[in-house]
């Protein structure tokens, strides 16, 4: 009896399912009638930059984000009572935006189909790269303790540039680690030293000459561009899961 009821009930539920997505999707919320579906929520998670995905998989993230929907949509029946959509330059500024919305989306399918077909040889600089930098070994290299003061300064600016609130380790974590970037970039210089490397300065632009010369981090040598492939997809607009997103015009 018990085995009978627990099959009718997943009966049931599997058809609502169905059913659910055959009217739009399942239902996430309601807001005054507009259903937001479990799509349109995972749209949004999709949406999110790379760092952030990972924590928006927790049911108090998701329930963030779909707070987020709901007051967007809320806005947007706001400004519907109040004739702002029916207003002609509202409605010029919305295809506007949605024309630059796509161009921006086929740029980087554009940037993404290039890089998929440079795959091979990013996939080849960057392994052979990592590589090679992982072999040598920097732990001998003299490097003097104000060399490693000066990068520590400059490190922690950078860090607080990014972001005011950031802790910054305190030097001792860190030293080791600011030793071995030091001896890999001055091993970077006297490897280009060595080389026969012209540059053609005229495709650069007139700014080429203002930006300085980026210390390696990683495992890119000095002068080197390593391409990122973006396996996540296609992202336009970013949603930051601590706060309320700004309305988006449908």
């Amino acid at each position: 009896m018990k085995k009978s009821l627990v099959i009718v009930l997943a009966s049931i539920f599997v058809m609502a399912l169905v059913i659910g997505c055959e009217k739009g999707g399942v239902e996430a919320a309601k807001v005054n009638g507009k259903i937001i579906t479990v799509e349109d929520l995972n749209d949004e998670i999709e949406s999110l930059p790379a760092q952030y995905k990972m924590f928006a998989q927790s049911p108090e993230m998701k329930k963030k984000i779909l707070d987020n929907l709901v007051i967007s949509e809320l806005l947007i029946q706001q400004a519907e009572r109040d004739g702002i959509l029916a207003k002609p330059d509202v409605q010029k500024k919305i295809k506007d935006y949605e024309k630059s919305i796509k161009t921006e989306i086929e740029t980087q399918l554009y940037n993404l189909k290039r890089q998929k077909e440079k795959a091979s040889a990013i996939a080849k600089r960057e392994t052979v790269i990592k590589e090679l930098l992982a072999a040598k070994d920097f732990s001998t290299a003299i490097i003097s303790d104000a060399e490693i003061k000066q990068s520590y300064v400059q490190y922690a600016a950078s860090m607080k540039r990014q972001d005011p609130n950031a802790k910054v380790e305190p030097i001792d974590k860190v030293k080791g680690e600011i030793k071995t970037s030091i001896a890999r970039q001055k091993w970077l210089d006297e490897l280009k030293s060595k080389a026969n490397i012209t540059i053609n300065e005229n495709v650069l632009g007139a700014q080429s000459q203002s930006i300085p010369a980026m210390q390696v981090q990683q495992a890119q040598p000095s002068g080197v561009k390593v391409q990122q492939a973006q396996p996540s997809g296609v992202k336009v607009q970013q949603v930051q899961p601590s706060g309320v997103k700004a309305p988006q015009t449908k």
